[in-house]
C-alpha cells in the first residue's frame, strides 16, 4: 500500500523529469534552426579575441561594433 506522500513525490519527480525534457528539447530546437548564425558569431568573437592588437582585423572592420 503506498501512501500519499509516496505518490506525491513519485509525481513531482516525473513532473520534474517532464520539465527538463521539454526544455533540452526546446534548446536543441532553437540551437538547431539558429546554428549557423550562433556558429557565425562565436568565430567573428574568436577572431576578434585572438586578433586583438591586429591593425588588419580593424581595417577589416570584422572586430567592429
Amino acid at each position: 500500500m503506498t501512501t500519499r506522500r509516496g505518490r506525491q513525490s513519485g509525481q513531482a519527480l516525473i513532473e520534474y523529469a517532464f520539465l527538463f525534457i521539454m526544455v533540452a528539447t526546446i534548446t536543441i530546437a532553437v540551437l538547431a534552426l539558429a546554428g549557423n548564425q550562433v556558429q557565425a558569431t562565436v568565430n567573428k568573437v574568436q577572431t576578434c579575441i585572438l586578433h586583438v592588437g591586429d591593425y588588419q582585423a580593424q581595417v577589416d572592420n570584422q572586430c567592429s561594433q
